[in-house]
Parts: C-alpha cells; sequence; structure tokens
C-alpha cells in the first residue's frame, strides 16, 4: 500500500522573513545595485539570520541556469505574491538546499512544490551536460579584512586558532605569489592564510569557511568583514597617510569607504557622495556598524559639485572614484540579461564614466584613483585616454605606476596601459577589477 501524506495549506502562514530578505538582495544585485558581500552586510541587524539568507542567494547563483530553466516550465502567474525572486529562491532551496522544510504548506511555497516532479525531470535531463545544473563558479576563496577600527589582525586571528581554525604560515619573502597561490588553491575548509599583498589586515580562507565565520561575533560584531581584495586594491592606491581628505564619489554601499576608514583608524576627513537614496541609507548602515565617524555623506550628484563650495576643507588630496559599470568582472554576479552585454548600454557608460572623471579632474585633487569592476576596456583604458583628450585640466595630470608588484596590468595600445592595474579570479584569485 502506497502511504499518501497531504500537506494542508495554510493561507495565515507567513513565509520566513529570510526568504523574503534574500529575495529582495537578489533583485537588488540583478539591479546592480551592491555585490553580494555588501547587501548581506547592509542586513547584518535585527536578528536576520545571515548564515541562511546567504546560503538561500549562493545556491541560487550556483544553479542559476538549471533554475531558470524550471521556472520557464511552469505557470507563474498563479504562484500569487511570489515574483521571479522568490520563485528562484523558493526553487534553489527546494532542489538544492533544505528542501523548504517546515514551510511547505505557506501558499507560494505550496505552489512551487507542486511542480517538484517537473523540476526534477529538468534536473535528470541535464545530468551529464557539462555542468549546467550550475553557472561557473569561479570563487575559490573568501578575503576577510579586519575592522583595524575594532580590533586588530592579531587578535583576530587568536580568536580564529580558539574557534577551531589553523593558520598556514609562510614567509613572503621566501616564496613567489604564484607559489602563494598554490597555498590558496590547498586550503582546507578551516585553513586561514594572511594576504600576501596586504598583510596588515586581509585574510584568506577557504571559500566553503563562509558559514562558519559569519556565524562567529566578530563578524557579527563587524570586527571582521567580508570584502574581496581586489576592492581593497584603490584603498591602497589612495596611498593613505593620517588627516587626509578624500572625496570617496559613486561611494555607497560604502564598503571601499569603510576600508579607507579602517586604514587610517577614523584619522582622516572622508566626504562621500552618491545620489542613489535607497543605497545611501544602505552605506549608512554599514558606516554605523563599521565605527566609521570620519565620513560625511551626501546624497548628491557629484557633477553638481564645484571647487569653490570645496574651498573651505582646503587640499583635497584624493578623489576615489568608482562608477556605474557593467559589473563584468564580478564573480557570481548574478546576471538576467540575454545574449552578450549590449554595446549601446557600454558606450553610455563609457560616457557617463567620462563625464565623471573630468569632473574629478577640475576639482583639482593631488591624486585621483579610477576604479570599476569591468573587463571592458571600452570603461577602463579607453575612458582614461578619452579624459587625457577631452579635459582642460589634462595637463596637470599624468597615469602613475600604480603597485609595481602587481601582476596583471592594462591591456590595449596605450602608452599607459602597463601603469594600470587589472585583476581576475585566474590570475590575481580576485573579482575582477580596473584601477588607473
Amino acid at each position: 500500500m502506497v502511504k499518501v501524506i497531504a500537506v494542508t495549506m495554510d493561507a495565515h502562514k507567513p513565509l520566513p522573513k529570510s526568504y523574503l530578505i534574500a529575495s529582495r538582495l537578489l533583485r537588488q544585485m540583478d539591479g546592480q545595485k551592491g555585490s553580494l558581500n555588501s547587501l548581506i552586510t547592509s542586513v547584518n541587524k535585527n536578528g536576520n539570520n545571515i548564515k541562511q539568507i546567504y546560503a538561500l542567494i549562493m545556491k541560487t547563483i550556483q544553479n542559476l541556469k538549471i533554475i531558470k530553466q524550471m521556472v520557464n516550465s511552469i505557470d507563474t502567474d498563479s504562484s500569487g505574491n511570489c515574483d521571479e525572486f522568490l520563485t528562484q529562491i523558493l526553487i534553489a532551496d527546494l532542489m538544492f538546499g533544505k528542501r523548504l522544510e517546515g514551510i511547505r504548506n505557506v501558499p507560494q511555497v505550496a505552489h512551487i512544490v507542486s511542480f517538484e516532479n517537473k523540476f526534477k525531470q529538468i534536473l535528470k535531463n541535464n545530468t551529464g551536460k557539462g555542468g549546467s545544473a550550475g553557472s561557473d563558479d569561479r570563487v575559490i576563496v573568501r578575503y576577510i579584512r579586519v575592522n583595524l577600527i575594532k580590533t586588530t589582525l592579531k587578535k583576530v586571528m587568536r580568536k580564529l586558532v580558539k574557534r577551531d581554525f589553523k593558520q598556514i604560515e609562510y614567509n613572503k619573502s621566501d616564496i613567489t605569489f604564484e607559489q602563494f597561490k598554490e597555498l590558496v588553491v590547498n586550503l582546507k575548509e578551516n585553513d586561514f592564510l594572511i594576504d600576501y599583498d596586504f598583510q596588515n589586515d586581509l585574510l584568506v580562507f577557504h571559500i566553503n569557511s563562509t558559514k562558519g565565520l559569519q556565524e562567529l561575533k566578530l563578524f557579527t560584531e563587524s570586527k571582521i568583514v567580508m570584502q574581496d581584495k581586489a576592492s581593497l586594491i584603490a584603498v591602497e592606491c589612495l596611498q593613505l597617510v593620517p588627516e587626509m581628505t578624500i572625496l570617496d564619489v559613486c561611494c555607497a554601499p560604502g564598503m571601499k569607504t569603510t576600508a579607507i576608514a579602517s586604514r587610517v583608524k577614523n584619522n582622516a576627513t572622508i566626504i562621500s557622495y552618491d545620489k542613489s537614496e535607497e543605497r545611501i541609507h544602505e552605506m549608512e548602515t554599514i558606516i554605523e556598524k563599521n565605527g566609521v565617524n570620519c565620513c560625511q555623506i551626501n546624497c548628491r550628484d557629484f557633477t553638481s559639485v564645484t571647487a569653490e563650495e570645496l574651498s573651505s576643507i582646503g587640499t583635497i588630496d584624493a578623489i576615489l572614484l568608482d562608477p556605474s559599470c557593467s559589473g563584468s568582472g564580478m564573480n557570481n554576479r548574478v546576471d538576467y540579461r540575454k545574449g552578450g552585454e549590449d554595446k549601446g548600454r557600454l558606450y553610455r557608460l563609457a560616457s557617463f564614466q567620462t563625464r565623471m572623471l573630468c569632473h574629478a579632474m577640475s576639482l583639482q585633487p593631488k591624486r585621483i584613483v579610477y576604479s570599476t569592476c569591468s573587463l571592458h576596456l571600452i570603461e577602463n583604458e579607453n575612458v582614461i585616454k578619452s579624459v587625457f583628450r577631452e579635459s582642460e585640466f589634462a595637463n596637470d595630470y599624468s597615469v602613475v605606476h600604480a603597485l609595481p608588484q602587481w601582476p596583471t596590468r592594462g591591456v590595449g595600445d596605450y602608452e599607459f596601459a602597463s601603469k594600470c592595474i587589472r585583476s581576475n579570479a585566474t590570475s590575481t584569485l580576485t573579482n575582477g577589477f580596473f584601477y588607473g
């Protein structure tokens, strides 16, 4: 006899908050309103189950290709209050996660569960077709930045060892960066290393350590921060010293801002600009959690800022410009666009980036660091070339050879290309960034 178990739908039972937050963050990632790390940091409050939220999003990203097939195979119109992002989150948990345990009688969930057999058939049909159950999973490491405002590297490492993490020690003078990469690739789940390039505040873990790290008090108290190494290149290029004045442009959600403040231990003046009110609110949360008190946040279009109004603050030591870009360098980036990158969109982005960099020059800072998380030459080296052709202040500036020890440099037929910096998953074990 076949035993049939009936699941009674409870129209009044709400969906757990973690699923709603995960779907909201997925939507924000789709709109390029922040990286997973920065968005997770922004909701790390009020008792939110960060471990579950992170797991739901990662299961979705890692299996996005096949999840899209599953979504396209069902009637989503009758699913009630369940948009495409929540649908993807629920399918990810049903097929690749905790199987929606304990919530199958919630109306939106019950609708998704009703297609479980169809999803299993799709999964079976895709087995053995070259990894089509997932997307490119190129991230093999987790970088943890120590928040020097709240603690020290030594204190963090001592606490990690007490929690059964193991430090893999090496002497930088005895190994090359390629040999360091071998150490990183061979990390076990609870192993960690001090980073090769940023030895004062950056640790390297196996990617599977993420959930365990998120459970630590060090993380919940923002004494450690999940931040890709590539983001810290900008901070290094600023050549920070105490009491600097820095304009932080297109600043939200504020991960680079917190890294700057950490490096100088709040002993600087950071004036931040971003025109997105929503992202500014996220940044305010992140700034507060990280103990940053040297930052003035302005919800404003940077191109409206004039040299006259800045004259009262004295010399501008540096501008960090991180304008909107295609995001093509971000590993595990959620990308719902069909087909290749829209060339028209790239040209519009490059035009915007050029305009922003020209305006930064017009404010006459001592140094400008231009940053994108794009791999496209048109948004990177080509923007710098355009600015030196178009800006009336171009003669006051030159491209300097940043971080000479960095292995991957700019590309293209430009005389300054070798002075620029690029990073990528293969060569530097990071997200793809450009700095000039």
